[in-house]
Parts: structure tokens; sequence; C-alpha cells
């Protein structure tokens, strides 16, 4: 993991700081976590603008690994519907 922007320092102090445990152990609330990323892909290769960059493929794949093995990823299809039908069939810990 590379620390080089504020994302990933305050990513990293979370962790380490054992902050992102005692956020998971939290109860889940009524609610969906739905994560956006910018652009995936190697900074380096783009001369314009390479700071847009979100994760490197490999960092991504890391990511959502840690995702499915710790939450129940959900997809932008499962994640629509009417209210009703998506509390009732959505898990507690459920990210899309």
């Amino acid at each position: 993991m590379r620390f080089g922007g504020k994302r990933e320092l305050l990513s990293g102090g979370l962790f380490w700081s054992g902050a992102s445990s005692l956020l998971a152990r939290l109860p889940p609330g009524d609610s969906l976590l739905v994560l956006n990323y910018h652009r995936i892909g190697d900074p380096d290769d783009d001369p314009f603008d390479p700071g847009v960059f979100s994760a490197t493929a490999d960092e991504f794949h890391e990511q959502i690994s840690y995702l499915k093995r710790r939450l129940s990823v959900v997809t932008l299809e499962e994640a629509q519907g009417s209210a009703m039908e998506r509390c009732a069939r959505r898990p507690p810990d459920a990210v899309c």
C-alpha cells in the first residue's frame, strides 16, 4: 500500500490506530454504503492527470477482495427497487 495522498494517510492512520476495527463493530444502520471509484488504473501511465486515479488495478482487486471477505457486496441492480423490497432482501452489512 502506498501512502501518497490525504485519503491514503487517513485510511492508513485509521487502520494502524485500530479505529477502523472499532467502526466495523458499530451496529448497522438502515442505510446502504455505496463506494465510488473515480478512475482505476496506473497513474504513472497517464501524462495528463495522474491525480484522479482512485486505485491501481491491483489495489482495486485487493480492496474488493477485502470487502467481499467482510461484508455483503451487492450490485447496483440488486440495490435498486422499492424501499420495502430493498430493506427486505438487503443484508444489514451490504455495500455497493
